[in-house]
């Protein structure tokens, strides 16, 4: 038997069950750290160890910079070693051995040898691959020196002065957290300051939550603090499910305080989510539940489908399980879009229920527009669930803007060379 006939057999039953029970009544790592010397997976043999795994014959054969020219631990190449071993590190054809290379190159750049190292990545690699080289090397150049970073990226047009930009404050913000948060807090454009913030909380979250929390709350928009409190989230968790628990309950904005439970609800479930479910059930109040169980929900139906409709199965009625079913239906509707709209119809309550079925009936409308009319013709729903169903908003993007390691927004005009 089938994942789409297991999952529609498993909504049959919860139908059947729910409709029993009414008659009864009424009757959950940045590609470098700059915290830790190495990637484990770098620090398995050294440099030219590395290297050797590389098949490309310019690697062995090059005149100017051989395979063994990459320093040992502990040297620190000048600016023109630097950038040679770069230039070898990008000819390697392998993507995977190239990124290898290129990370352990990025262990030795200082700020005396950043510059040249930049300018020979520009001129090393062509047109859209040069974006994903430059963020990880903005990255480990704001770690070592974000200013200098800053003010070298700032000269970039387009995406890649954008994307650049944030992750070289990503990387200063992780490794320098208190100098990033004055360098912001310093720009006199209030725009830069507010496109900034998503890259400063996500590098400053990695080496110190307590830092980074009130840069969250400091929003004045609810949906975005919300996000900034994900991101937060998973690094807080890192810490343990102690540390995570206190550090939400301690928020002083109830909704957000929800919010960073849920959040941490979600992390947690990626990892664990029968665990993150008997959590959520010993710290959260009764109207906090719901909404936390759905967040595990989506994410243990991305991953496990099957598991997590069984556990549904199991549940008893109520406000929870109409929540997490909710939940359930839109993570696995582009999946199995008839089952999960049968899921739907099992949800006791009649407002949930009709939200559920529109919200994950939109999600369908959208990717496969004649298939949900389809279905929708042959179901006999009400003409206004119907019309609401075929007219879907336009999808939330999250975070706005975007780019980076840092996941920042958009950048106004030329000035942060101060």
């Amino acid at each position: 038997m089938n994942k789409k006939t297991l999952i529609l057999n498993a909504a049959w039953i919860a139908i059947a069950a729910g409709a029993f029970a009414l008659g009864h009544r009424q009757g959950h790592n940045t590609a470098l750290s700059t915290k830790n010397s190495a990637n484990p997976a770098l620090t398995q043999g050294s440099p030219s160890e590395i290297v050797g795994m590389a098949s490309s014959s310019t690697l062995q054969n090059e005149p100017v910079a051989p395979a063994d020219s990459i320093p040992k631990e502990g040297a620190l190449p000048q600016p023109k070693m630097f950038s040679s071993d770069l230039r070898i590190s990008l000819e390697e054809t392998d993507p995977v051995k190239r990124a290898l290379l290129f990370a352990e190159v990025l262990q030795n750049l200082t700020p005396d040898n950043a510059n040249a190292g930049f300018s020979a990545l520009r001129e090393s690699v062509p047109g859209r691959e040069l974006l994903q080289q430059v963020n990880l090397y903005a990255y480990a150049w704001g770690a070592v020196d974000g200013p200098a970073a800053l003010k070298q990226l700032d000269l970039e047009s387009g995406f890649l002065r954008i994307s650049g930009t944030n992750s070289a404050l990503s990387g200063w913000a992780g490794n320098h957290p208190q100098k990033a948060i004055d360098w912001v807090n310093n720009l006199e454009d209030e725009e830069a300051k507010e496109a900034f913030l998503p890259s400063l909380i996500s590098g400053v979250a990695k080496s110190d939550t307590d830092l980074a929390t009130p840069l969250a709350l400091s929003t004045s928009d609810p949906e975005t603090a919300d996000t900034y409190i994900g991101i937060i989230a998973r690094e807080q968790l890192k810490n343990g499910v102690s540390d995570a628990t206190a550090w939400a309950q301690s928020i002083p904005q109830p909704d957000l305080s929800r919010s960073a439970i849920d959040s941490v609800a979600a992390q947690y479930a990626r990892e664990d989510p029968l665990g993150a479910l008997e959590w959520i059930e010993k710290i959260s109040t009764p109207d906090q539940l719901p909404t936390s169980t759905a967040a595990v929900m989506t994410e243990w139906a991305r991953m496990y489908p099957l598991a997590a409709s069984e556990h549904l199965n199991r549940m008893e009625a109520s406000p929870t399980r109409d929540a997490a079913i909710a939940s359930f239906a839109e993570s696995v509707v582009l999946d199995d879009p008839e089952g999960a709209m049968l899921w739907t119809m099992s949800i006791q309550d009649d407002n949930a229920r009709t939200q559920a079925i529109i919200d994950s009936g939109q999600r369908w409308f959208r990717r496969s527009p004649d298939e949900a009319t389809a279905w929708l013709e042959a179901n006999n729903l009400s003409p206004d669930i119907a019309t609401e169903i075929q007219n879907p908003p336009a999808p939330t993007r999250g975070t706005r803007g975007g780019g980076g390691l840092g996941a920042g927004g958009r950048l106004p005009g030329r000035q942060l060379g101060r």
